[in-house]
């Protein structure tokens, strides 16, 4: 099998996989903040969304830095890091004894990812241009496919385990997509010291500025528009169903 080809069947695992332990959460994590010991309905719509979405705030913030890190060590490091990473701090979610300790490990975990980036890039540059554009599209399907997928594991495990054993079975998802990322995908890499442009002599190389900024704020709305009820959903199917058993 070309290496190009291996690269891209263990990243897929492995976007996959990220995409499941990004997105698993959404469903229980009223459920599990309650059984942490909040009862409040309204504090725990409050800190659900706290929890939510600071992993998404705090990845935005320090993606670039990860991006720059890969520049000059590779990105098969930065697959072991963010794998590895995501391993322990899922996995210590199932751990937390009080909500704050469960922020700070949603916070800890936005620090450290970069998976699904790194493994963009790294298919991109170790792929050859004639077979570039099949493995990145067969690539995009995988954290899309995790991401939809996701809460629905999330659920099950939790109904069939418990909370607690979903942060479980991610954390070890994870860790089997480090152990495979780390004996199978291959970089042959190579450092180049270009210097790097500033942001607005970047900005200035667009052509079409008015279309990029209206295709950022149109992504930007939808995609605040659908990520702000995930946090809440459980607690409003709560309101609305009088069988609060069958929330999972």
């Amino acid at each position: 099998m070309p290496v190009w080809k291996r690269n891209l069947f263990v990243c897929w695992f492995g976007m996959f996989v990220t995409g499941i332990g990004m997105s698993q959460i959404a469903p229980i994590l009223p459920l599990y903040i309650k059984q942490l010991g909040t009862h409040d309905p309204g504090s725990i719509s409050q800190f659900s969304g706290l929890a939510f979405g600071i992993t998404f705030i705090v990845s935005a913030i320090f993606s670039p830095i990860w991006g720059i890190a890969a520049d000059k060590y590779g990105r098969k490091p930065m697959l072991l890091r963010a794998s590895l990473g995501m391993a322990i701090v899922i996995g210590c979610m199932g751990f937390a004894h009080n909500v704050y300790v469960l922020i700070g490990l949603r916070l800890l975990q936005g620090v450290i990812t970069g998976y699904s980036t790194a493994c963009t890039t790294l298919i991109a540059t170790q792929t050859d241009k004639e077979h570039s554009g099949w493995a990145l599209g067969t690539l995009s399907t995988a954290n899309t496919s995790g991401s939809l997928i996701g809460p629905t594991i999330g659920g099950f495990i939790a109904e069939k385990l418990g909370l607690q054993s979903s942060f479980f079975v991610t954390g070890g998802l994870m860790l089997i997509a480090f152990l495979t990322t780390a004996l199978f995908v291959k970089e042959s890499f190579r450092r180049q010291d270009k210097q790097v442009l500033r942001m607005k002599e970047i900005w200035n190389s667009v052509p079409e500025k008015g279309l990029t900024m209206t295709l950022f704020i149109t992504f930007f709305v939808l995609t605040a528009a659908t990520y702000s009820i995930e946090p809440i959903i459980t607690v409003y199917v709560a309101q609305l169903s009088r069988n609060t058993s069958t929330l999972l």
